[in-house]
């Protein structure tokens, strides 16, 4: 690693991490700060012009407010991912039983929320890294962090991560940067602390030079071959790295390419709202019909007063105008109304999602069929997300095992990999499933064995040979011939 930090292609992929993660959180301060170049000072050049073109790039006029607001919508994008992912938790099994009774167990430590957690981020964020750590003074058994990549160094080789480095500021004083640096290779785990200002890294320090690294270990033999990390990609491939190899396997986040549609969502909305505001309805009235105050303390017009005195409107009558004269501007409620809807549709097809999945749909689906074919992109988008969280799950997991069993002692496991199997998206129709499985039955077109896979989507093998074995059992039983008693005889 060279002394400039973080590598220069890491601040370029951290450039759009910032976007992301300024959408992602929703707050005006983080869009106003990343899209007017008040951030982390990590844009320059071309990137900031464009980012500057945004309606969040103007600033706003001196002595006025801002009246810029945001709509959530990409925050509500990315927890729709994690609710579609993990709204149902997957089933998690080895075949050796032990290693499935322990893996219960972080479940009910909370395993379920990490996994939700990350995929939040993931979806925001392009991908996202879990963690296994351990600490015998908090807990018993292993558990999963989160650690998002805009703090991470990657090393991958042919598409597999073989090593990575995550980093945290732990002291910055305006002059030094104190940077603690956790680094991940199979086998080993080491912790540094290094000495330096905002760009470099500085040279090495004792770990002792803070308190929230004094405690650290600086090498920590974890006894297993496999890296104690694993990095799940959201969406693969990722267009905007793809010639930076470093950063090729990266993934794709959910608001790639969508950020101009948000933009335009937001200013579409406020200006809602600024028509609205200005559209309050206004007296103008004459000074003839204000309460004159006394000298220096101004004038002013009662709008509840119920009774005027007679006044010389000769002035008024002359210039044909009233003293007084109301003004009420148009709203125009439905155009914005109209464009945020069509906006709000685009941005939500555009991320890879069904309107139907945001109850934006004007028609409600009766049946479970109805659903999916109406959710069909989130589903799609769903499957692929899985495709790369089902691997990743069953990797950390076999990692977790084996620092349970080297480092916490866990009796009887055999750290194998897990088998991972996500329900399904719609629960289906079980009337109307057992009615074709009844129908191919009848004709004699599958099997005993395949009947109980269609009933049973979510059952590995082993479960319906198992299932299997009790129905046949079962049926053998009533079959059997009774056995005559002797006194019948």
């Amino acid at each position: 690693m060279s002394n400039a930090f973080p590598p220069q292609w890491v601040s370029q992929v951290n450039q759009s991490l910032e976007v992301w993660g300024a959408w992602h959180s929703g707050e005006i301060e983080a869009l106003e700060d990343v899209h007017q170049g008040m951030g982390k000072g990590l844009f320059s050049g071309g990137v900031m012009g464009a980012l500057r073109r945004f309606w969040w790039g103007t600033p706003a006029t001196p002595g006025q407010t801002s009246g810029k607001l945001h709509v959530p919508l990409a925050g509500d994008i990315a927890e729709k991912s994690a609710n579609l992912l993990f709204g149902s938790l997957p089933r998690i099994r080895s075949e050796h039983q032990a290693d499935t009774d322990r893996i219960e167990q972080y479940l009910e430590d909370g395993l379920g929320n990490v996994l939700r957690e990350g995929a939040e981020h993931s979806a925001a964020l392009g991908g996202v890294y879990l963690r296994v750590a351990w600490d015998t003074s908090i807990s018993d058994r292993p558990w999963l962090t989160v650690v998002k990549p805009d703090l991470a160094v990657p090393e991958f080789s042919y598409g597999r991560l073989t090593g990575v480095t995550f980093w945290r500021v732990v002291l910055d004083d305006g002059k030094t940067v104190l940077r603690h640096l956790e680094r991940h290779s199979p086998g080993l785990i080491t912790h540094e602390l290094w000495s330096g200002d905002q760009d470099f890294l500085g040279s090495p320090v004792p770990l002792t030079n803070h308190q929230e690294t004094a405690l650290l270990e600086p090498e920590i033999h974890t006894g297993i071959d496999q890296l104690t990390v694993v990095y799940v990609p959201n969406i693969r491939p990722n267009r905007l790295w793809s010639n930076t190899p470093e950063a090729a396997y990266f993934g794709r986040s959910d608001f790639a390419g969508v950020e101009p549609l948000f933009d335009a969502l937001d200013e579409a909305w406020s200006s809602l709202m600024r028509d609205i505001r200005l559209g309050k309805a206004r007296l103008l009235v004459d000074n003839t019909m204000l309460d004159n105050l006394g000298p220096g303390a101004g004038a002013l017009f009662d709008t509840d007063q119920e009774l005027f005195v007679r006044v010389d409107m000769a002035g008024a009558v002359e210039n044909g105008q009233l003293p007084i004269k109301e003004i009420q501007p148009d709203i125009r409620v439905e155009k914005h109304l109209s464009a945020i809807e069509a906006l709000t549709k685009q941005i939500i097809n555009s991320c890879g999602y069904s309107p139907q999945t945001f109850g934006l749909s004007g028609e409600v689906a009766v049946t479970a069929t109805e659903v999916e074919a109406r959710t069909e992109a989130s589903r799609s988008t769903r499957d692929n997300k899985i495709s790369y969280w089902s691997p990743s799950i069953a990797e950390i997991i076999q990692a977790m095992l084996a620092i349970d069993r080297v480092h916490l002692g866990a009796p009887g496991l055999e750290a194998l990999r897990p088998k991972v199997a996500f329900p399904e998206a719609v629960t289906p129709d079980m009337e109307k499933t057992s009615q074709t499985v009844m129908n191919l039955r009848a004709a004699q077109a599958i099997s005993r064995y395949q009947a109980i896979a269609i009933a049973h989507p979510d059952w590995d093998d082993q479960e319906i040979i198992t299932e299997l074995a009790r129905i046949n059992q079962e049926q053998d039983a009533q079959e059997a011939p009774a056995i005559p008693n002797s006194s019948d005889s």
